[in-house]
C-alpha cells in the first residue's frame, strides 16, 4: 500500500522555443525583377515568420526575419534560390542572428524600395 500514496512527479514542461532575428541580403544579377518580394512574403508567412522584405538601392533584396532558428534556416534556404527566374549569387547576413525576447513585427510584409 505504501506505493499507492506516492507523489506523482510532474512531467517537465518543454521550454518555450527561443526566437531569433536576422537580416539577410540576397545578392545576384536578377533578384529585383522576378517578384522576389512577393515570393519571400508568401514563403515567410507559410513558415510562420514575422518581419519584412524590401528592395535595396544596390540591387539586393533585404529580408529581415524573426522566428525560431529552424524557421529562419528554412527561409535562408529559400532565399538562396528565390522565386523562378531569380539569379541569386549569394545570401549574406547583413546583421548577425541574435536572440530576442519578443517580436518587433506583427506579421510579415513586403515593403517599398528603400532610398531616394
Amino acid at each position: 500500500m505504501s506505493g499507492f500514496f506516492r507523489r506523482r512527479r510532474r512531467a517537465k514542461e518543454p521550454a518555450p522555443p527561443q526566437n531569433y532575428t536576422v537580416t539577410l541580403h540576397a545578392i545576384g544579377d536578377n533578384v529585383q525583377d522576378v517578384d522576389f518580394r512577393g515570393g519571400a512574403t508568401v514563403q515567410a508567412r507559410r513558415i510562420g515568420l514575422v518581419g519584412f522584405v524590401r528592395h535595396m538601392n544596390d540591387g539586393s533584396v533585404e529580408v529581415l526575419v524573426q522566428g525560431t532558428r529552424a524557421q529562419i534556416e528554412e527561409m535562408r534556404a529559400w532565399c538562396r534560390t528565390g522565386p523562378p527566374g531569380a539569379n541569386v549569387s549569394s545570401v549574406i547576413e547583413a546583421r548577425a542572428m541574435s536572440e530576442i525576447t519578443e517580436f518587433n513585427y506583427p506579421d510579415f510584409r513586403s515593403m517599398r524600395h528603400i532610398g531616394p
